[in-house]
């Protein structure tokens, strides 16, 4: 089971500060800019890298130094109907220092910027702002907040827009920021927060006026990201690892290595959503490229959607007095289906999928001497952190596809193979192996062990003995390096992928026209000599074995295998009690930007998913579930912790 410590979360609290307001706050008159104009605003600004906000409540962490880092804003102005008016962009040496107080939203106010918003005569007077923190460094999109509030709504980020180099990303400036979304009041009609409504009185035509005015326009920004963390357990218990060994039994012990994160957006809303329907346009690169027509729900109706309408397991997934929502619709909430069943299709075809499906050598290099983390990984153990982008999805998607849909960690090691126990690991080397899982136990085999066990199975492939008319048909039953245990194509499987981890017993390619036969379904031989030949022998090859119990035969290269965990939210519902998926609720499954997912691994039970070939993509089995990785979980806002976390139960 996974097993989960329920925090609740609090206001989301970013290093830019400001308070956001509903549209039903202010009344300010419609007004045209009949000239050119200058004028400024007074904003407030939490400090990036100085004193930090003092938390009310437990349940959340600041973030980093580097994480809280702004080095450009990027202010958006738009007039009451949401068209352009203008913009300016600041740096941080604009701030200025003030006395920190707190406003009782669990963060200090530390800075105060004022800004200067040029007008051309025409357009209306600013009523609404965006603010963009650390705006993405791309010269395609490093502009195109600069339109209507309507287009900018539809924007997508990269993962390299939104991260900084530091943390492997091309983001210049830093971790990209911008206003929480969120439901100012808890009313059917009330209509999603999204820009900062400017309070009256707080523009001016002296820069002088502005400093010293106390009427400020105040936003809360988010990072586009979410972070995830994985922690063990000082002694991770490892239980049901026992396999059958003929007569005997084996303990297959695992060595954790590395972790990811997979099943990955490939794009994030610029501006958190919720939307009220697909309305997607597909890309062949980034799944999901443009949303038409997007139309936000109002409270009344992303509330039904997203409580499912089970009271029983209802959560506070907005809370208006911290400005902050924990749920979003990611850009594939509502595509549904669209994911791969096999590596095989999703190789050479990722493009028309919306998740990017990662490797072992992603995460635990192996092409390297001596292998090493991944690009994508992080060494398990240590306590660094991933950064990932926001993957929501609805129940429906849920019942039939979760651990394809939902973004997931992935834990990737290796096993060894002992006699016991209490048999150690030193001095031993990870041995290729494979097993055959039934419903009540799994057999294992070394390599010999499974030559043996196919060949003596054969009775398709052969070669003929005697000659002429007196010649007859004998299966080959002693293993030759004529033959090979390999992975099957669609040419022996028929019109399905096989999973990547599977593999039969083949006749290789080099002894077509060698005096190889075989016999069909109706009994005829027919002499291999040509690869529809061969393909068609193996293919029969392949499905008697598989009436054999012989086909579903898993490799473990080298001892290779993963543990795949879909990342839990923060809604406590069925699923998170049993670990049926398909019962999962909206909410308890999934990642939110500016949220930080914080696993300890405290034990496993059952046996790993077989790693046969480490660069094929990981594409998470639905067919069978017989491990559970035991973790305690805390969905946490960041907040800057010195001291590594504990997580108790």
């Amino acid at each position: 089971m996974i097993m989960k410590k329920r925090s609740f979360l609090l206001a989301g609290l970013a290093a830019l500060f400001m308070a956001s307001c509903s549209d039903n706050d202010l009344n300010q008159e419609d007004k045209i800019i009949e000239k050119d104009a200058n004028l400024y605003m007074r904003v407030s600004i939490a400090n990036p890298s100085g004193q930090l906000g003092r938390a009310a409540e437990s349940g959340y962490e600041f973030g980093s130094e580097d994480e809280m880092a702004i080095s450009k804003i990027l202010f958006v102005f738009y007039d009451k109907d949401e068209n352009y008016v203008g913009n300016t962009t600041m740096n941080s040496t604009d701030f200025i220092k003030t006395t920190p107080g707190s406003d009782g939203s669990q963060i200090d106010v530390v800075a105060d910027l004022v800004i200067p918003v040029e007008l051309k005569a025409g357009v209306g007077v600013p009523y609404y702002a965006m603010a963009y923190v650390n705006p993405t460094t791309s010269k395609t999109t490093s502009t195109d907040q600069v339109s209507s509030l309507e287009t900018a709504k539809t924007l997508l980020r990269s993962w390299n827009e939104i991260i900084p180099k530091k943390q492997g990303g091309l983001n210049e400036n830093g971790f990209t920021m911008s206003n929480s979304v969120y439901y100012a009041a808890e009313e059917t009609n009330t209509p999603v927060s999204i820009a900062a409504v400017i309070p009256d009185g707080a523009l001016f035509e002296e820069k002088k006026d502005a400093e010293k005015s106390e009427t400020k326009l105040k936003i809360y920004v988010e990072r586009l990201a979410a972070k995830v963390s994985v922690k063990q357990n000082a002694n991770i218990r490892e239980t049901n690892n026992t396999v059958a060994d003929g007569n005997d039994t084996k303990v297959l012990k695992f060595v954790p290595l590395a972790w990811g994160v997979n099943n990955v957006e490939k794009t994030t809303f610029l501006i958190k959503n919720f939307r009220q329907g697909q309305n997607v346009s597909r890309n062949e690169n980034t799944g999901v490229s443009s949303i038409t027509a997007l139309t936000n729900l109002n409270y009344g109706a992303a509330n039904t959607g997203i409580q499912d309408k089970e009271t029983d397991f209802s959560w506070d997934w907005n809370l208006p007095n911290h400005f902050r929502s924990f749920w979003a619709c990611s850009p594939t909430y509502f595509t549904g289906g669209k994911y791969p069943a096999t590596a095989s299709d999703y190789k050479g075809n990722s493009s028309s999928y919306d998740l990017v499906y990662r490797s072992y050598d992603d995460f635990w290099n192996t092409t390297v001497t001596p292998a090493a983390v991944g690009k994508w990984g992080q060494s398990f153990g240590d306590d660094k952190c991933l950064y990932t982008l926001e993957n929501t999805c609805w129940d429906e998607v849920l019942t039939n596809q979760a651990q394809r849909a939902l973004s997931s960690v992935v834990v990737v090691g290796q096993y060894y193979v002992l006699s016991n126990e209490s048999e150690s690991i030193e001095g031993k080397t990870p041995e290729t192996f494979y097993l055959r899982r039934t419903t009540d136990k799994n057999y294992y085999y070394s390599e010999s062990d499974i030559q043996t066990k196919f060949i003596t199975a054969n009775t398709i492939i052969g070669k003929k003995e005697g000659s002429g008319d007196g010649a007859r048909f004998v299966p080959s039953q002693k293993w030759t390096t004529d033959f090979e245990i390999n992975h099957p194509g669609k040419e022996v499987t028929g019109t399905y992928n096989a999973p990547s981890r599977y593999v039969t017993l083949m006749l290789k390619a080099e002894q077509i026209g060698k005096g190889y036969w075989y016999q069909n379904e109706n009994g005829q031989e027919i002499e291999i000599t040509s690869q529809a030949t061969l393909n068609a022998a193996n293919a029969r090859l392949y499905n008697t074995l598989a009436a054999q119990d012989l086909g579903g035969i898993i490799q473990f290269t080298n001892g290779m295998a993963y543990f795949n965990v879909p990342i839990k939210h923060e809604r406590t519902g069925e699923a998170s009690t049993d670990g049926n998926y398909a019962a999962a609720l909206t909410g308890e499954y999934g990642v939110v930007r500016n949220h930080l997912y914080a696993l300890t691994v405290t034990g496993i039970d059952g046996i790993g998913i077989g790693i046969r070939d480490p660069e094929d993509p990981i594409i998470v089995p639905v067919e069978e579930q017989t491990y559970y990785v035991y973790t305690q979980l805390n969905v946490l806002a960041w907040r800057l912790e010195k001291n590594n976390v504990v997580l108790k139960n």
